[in-house]
């Protein structure tokens, strides 16, 4: 039978320090007051031991049920951290929560999040509990997350009465209203009924509205939303089961499949840990007051746009500004909305005024142009700064293809805009310079090894350059080569490249028929990697990552097939990045520096002004030496003064960088040296 135990006191702390078992993996898991840095307050820590059948869950004093303080979680368990063999789920997050509130690191030994990815990436559904009722058959009740529980309860507790429709009223609790009012909400709560006889008639809005006011006053409030019991059977239902889903999908991976989740998936959620806490550096003067710039130009536009079609509309509403170029104007329509409402897609704009140019189209594109860096950066990106940081969370266990995405904020989707930079806005912090390698065409340098095409292999081991020289053979232009190139690797067929290049479908399959007829090798590998999938209904990458395939219809089977060679190339791409981050990091420790952005194949560090130039030679060694492929890997970098700069290719010279390290004097301090000087003559 399984022990529970509850730890509320250091007394009791430190009798589970002596008594854990080390040498068991043990089921990890923390909670905390919130998901962003300044709200990563731990309020308690849940250990499972399967094996000794027993349970343990830490109540600190952040949870208002304890009484252990943060001083006491270090001065116990810092020492035994490091021996702990955890499973979790996600556990990117815990080891980050960690990592803040300054706890040792434990031994990462399995993480369930990444081994049902790497077991089947197109599940969709991913999150513990619902895994637990799906892969365990464990009752939903049994392991309702917190809001769940609540929201079952919120009747109860706040005395919210019945409903017009006759049944008890309830509130949907979310995870935000519980984090906000932690305090609140773990002590007797307010109830509606109590207030009302108080107060008087009130409504259930400016009831929700008072809410924290409410929890003041005695008189009101009656049972906790959350009890000390609710608490931790929250917490140690999922921590029990951590284990067997880690056996559960553990044992569905092949031995390559094993490899690849050893070698470089676990080892790089550390590196991701590791960056999320560093957090990338930011100018916040500087972000701020080139978006107040773009919001000014922003206003100008719309009063300039204004004054041309002599009325004032919301530009942002496509009914509207449809009705005013269609209907009040008599542009023409172009194209038309799945809806069939005519469309005013900047794309289309950008066509209309080809066709029929106007001073309107030219404000209205670059309102789109400047409202979507405004809303999409600008605005949004002060929100995410904390001391100077941003922590983007960076996603190992999304996208299909092996691929990392970013999210709070998405970092990938920040551009370098020409006139009003987002990326400037990214520099090092004082004492540190910044490296930025990108690694140069690395999907073509994987298709030309996966398929071994000769004329391919001699330009990239001359260094020579592949779209300029594919141009030069079938007679296009550099532009359309790499398109080609493209097309190829992501299954792309003469419509879409056609349509991408402006040319007909027939001129796009001859320019692919010519391009395969000079490079055979592709089709015949292609082939072969099409015929694989379809006999293994998944298709897989040079290191074991598989994506599972669905070859149900006709579409389908197209969609597979393209799939299947696409996926041979961006698998194999996703994990030659995730292994060159591994052999970055053994620099970065050389030199104290840290990685702290991962956007497509481009690796942003920081090293100290003092060592960043060997760094920086060596980081770029690192990422050519990651993998011998028959071509050689190439990164293109060096150190910067900025983000922006990586991407513009503007890199510091030897001398620019020892010029860091020589001390700015401002005037006030030299005239204060020479000062100094005169005094003593």
């Amino acid at each position: 039978m399984m022990r529970r135990q509850v730890i509320k006191k250091r007394t009791q702390l430190e009798k589970f320090a002596k008594e854990v078992d080390l040498s068991q993996d043990l089921g990890f898991d923390t909670e905390t007051l919130g998901t962003k840095i300044d709200r990563l307050q731990i309020t308690s820590l849940q250990f499972h031991d399967r094996e000794n059948k027993v349970s343990w869950s830490i109540l600190t004093k952040e949870s208002t049920f304890g009484e252990i303080t943060l001083r006491d979680l270090k001065e116990v368990l810092n020492p035994i951290l490091p021996k702990m063999k955890i499973v979790g789920q996600n556990l990117k997050f815990d080891l980050w929560v960690l990592k803040v509130n300054g706890l040792s690191d434990p031994i990462l030994k399995d993480d369930t999040l990444i081994l049902i990815y790497l077991a089947d990436a197109t599940i969709f559904t991913k999150a513990l509990k619902e895994r637990l009722h799906k892969d365990l058959s464990v009752p939903k009740t049994h392991i309702w997350g917190l809001d769940e529980k609540c929201t079952e309860r919120s009747n109860e507790v706040f005395g919210l009465g019945i409903g017009s429709k006759g049944k008890p009223r309830s509130k949907k609790i979310s995870w935000d209203f519980i984090t906000t009012n932690w305090k609140a909400v773990t002590r007797p709560c307010p109830r509606y009924d109590l207030v009302v006889e108080k107060y008087g008639k009130t409504t259930l809005t400016d009831f929700w509205n008072n809410f924290l006011e409410l929890s003041e006053d005695e008189e009101v409030c009656d049972i906790p939303l959350i009890t000390e019991e609710i608490f931790i059977d929250y917490g140690l239902n999922d921590v029990e089961y951590i284990l067997p889903l880690r056996d559960f999908w553990l044992a569905k991976l092949s031995p390559k499949q094993v490899k690849l989740y050893e070698e470089i998936e676990l080892p790089f959620l550390k590196i991701l840990v590791k960056a999320l806490d560093k957090g990338a550096y930011i100018d916040r003067q500087l972000l701020e007051n080139t978006g107040k710039k773009v919001k000014e130009s922003l206003d100008k536009i719309e009063v300039q746009i204004y004054n041309l079609t002599g009325i004032h509309f919301n530009i942002g509403s496509s009914d509207q500004l449809a009705e005013v170029l269609y209907q009040r104007l008599g542009f023409p329509i172009l194209a038309r909305t799945d809806k069939g409402k005519p469309s005013t897609k900047a794309s289309v704009l950008k066509d209309l005024n080809k066709t029929h140019p106007h001073k309107l189209l030219d404000l209205l594109l670059q309102r789109a142009d400047l409202a979507a860096l405004w809303s999409k950066f600008y605005s949004k990106l002060p929100d995410h700064i904390v001391n100077d940081k941003i922590h983007c969370q960076f996603n190992q266990a999304i996208v299909e293809t092996g691929r990392l995405s970013s999210s709070d904020p998405n970092l990938q989707q920040v551009v370098n805009h020409k006139e009003y930079p987002v990326r400037d806005a990214f520099v090092p912090r004082p004492g540190y310079a910044m490296v930025v390698y990108d690694f140069s065409q690395v999907e073509p340098r994987i298709l030309t090894h996966a398929s071994g095409d000769p004329f391919l292999t001699e330009i990239y081991q001359n260094d020579r350059d592949i779209y300029q020289e594919i141009a030069d053979e079938i007679g296009i232009k550099r532009s359309e080569s790499k398109t080609l190139v493209l097309a190829i690797m992501y299954g792309m067929g003469a419509k879409s490249v056609s349509e991408t290049l402006g040319i007909t479908e027939l001129e796009a399959k001859n320019y692919l028929n010519n391009f395969l007829a000079k490079m055979p090798s592709i089709s015949k590998t292609r082939k072969s990697v099409e015929d694989a999938a379809k006999a293994a209904g998944f298709a897989e990458d040079m290191f074991g990552r598989r994506r599972p395939l669905n070859f149900h219809n006709k579409e389908d089977k197209n969609r597979a097939l393209r799939q299947s060679f696409n996926f041979l190339i961006q698998g194999s791409a996703s994990s030659v990045f995730k292994l060159s981050t591994i052999k970055v990091e053994e620099v970065m420790k050389k030199y104290n520096g840290f990685m702290t952005m991962f956007v497509h194949d481009e690796i942003i560090a920081e090293v100290p002004i003092k060592d960043v130039w060997k760094a920086s030679l060596e980081m770029k060694e690192a990422m050519e030496s990651t993998i011998a492929l028959s071509v050689p890997l190439k990164s293109d970098g060096g150190v910067v003064k900025n983000w922006g700069d990586g991407k513009r290719e503007i890199t510091l010279s030897k001398q620019e960088v020892e010029e860091l390290m020589t001390p700015k004097l401002s005037i006030q301090e030299i005239i204060n040296l020479s000062l100094g000087y005169q005094c003593l003559n």
